[in-house]
């Protein structure tokens, strides 16, 4: 009884875990609208270049300077607030200067968080992410065009990382973001600035924590399914406590043999 109750309360310590580390408070499958599809999640507003085929059902596409959308999203109250935020994008145009998802609080330095494609280390044109000190970026792996790339960054308070279908890279981050200032998801680039991304996106995602690489790594095979159960993936944490609380159990239970003999 005692070994069953165990290995129970592991199980919810994990869950519990998981549950508050991967809140999801957007999801855009863009099939043939805006809507966010969280229960009381906001909803895009702007202009797009309408809607195609895309990864999985229909994308929305972005083809200039005039199509963009923003996204209200809440943070908390933290200045290095924790978040993960990316989806399945196609350029058409791989090469340029292309802002395709970026965090902004609307403060004198922008954008504070940001996927894109750049030639930041120039070793050609890469999708990337910004550190948001100084605007510094770093890239990994080309965009094709006409083909989709699973792109996603985590930002943790600490560290950006840059997820590139399956390949990921890091560096330090300790960016501010005003909670008291209207903080917005914008998508297409922005009607402000001459780097514009011309192509479509599909099932993006924003959750208000850092997920794992695990769980980011879930979302890149299960598409939008996965997006929707990011727990399903255990953190790492988790997995050793279960695995040493079962050696436990065992080694327990053997003692107790020799015990008796």
């Amino acid at each position: 009884m005692s070994r069953k109750f165990s290995l129970l309360l592991v199980l919810l310590v994990c869950v519990q875990t998981d549950i508050a580390r991967a809140e999801l408070v957007g999801l855009f499958n863009f099939d043939g609208n805006n809507t966010n599809t969280v229960a009381g999640g906001s909803n895009g507003f702007g202009s797009t270049a309408g809607y195609s085929g895309g990864f999985e059902g229909q994308a929305t596409n972005f083809a200039g300077p005039f199509d963009f959308m923003y996204i209200p999203i809440d943070l908390g109250t933290s200045n290095t607030p924790s978040v993960t935020f990316g989806g399945w994008t196609r350029a058409s145009n791989a090469t340029g200067n292309q802002d395709i998802f970026a965090i902004d609080d609307f403060d004198s330095t922008t954008p504070e968080r940001s996927i894109g494609i750049r030639n930041s280390d120039g070793n050609g044109w890469q999708y990337s992410a910004t550190t948001g000190t100084g605007n510094q970026s770093f890239g990994v792996g080309g965009p094709v065009e006409d083909d989709w790339s699973f792109v996603a960054a985590r930002y943790d308070g600490s560290n950006v990382t840059l997820f590139v279908d399956g390949s990921s890279f890091s560096m330090f981050d300790n960016t501010a973001i005003n909670p008291n200032r209207p903080v917005m998801l914008r998508v297409g680039g922005s009607p402000l600035s001459n780097d514009q991304f011309v192509g479509s996106v599909d099932n993006l995602f924003v959750f208000d924590e850092a997920l794992s690489d695990q769980q980011i790594e879930h979302i890149w095979l299960g598409g939008s399914t996965a997006i929707m159960a990011p727990s399903a993936i255990p953190e790492p944490s988790c997995l050793a406590l279960g695995l040493l609380t079962v050696a436990g159990l065992g080694l327990r239970r053997k003692r107790r043999k020799a015990l008796c003999v």
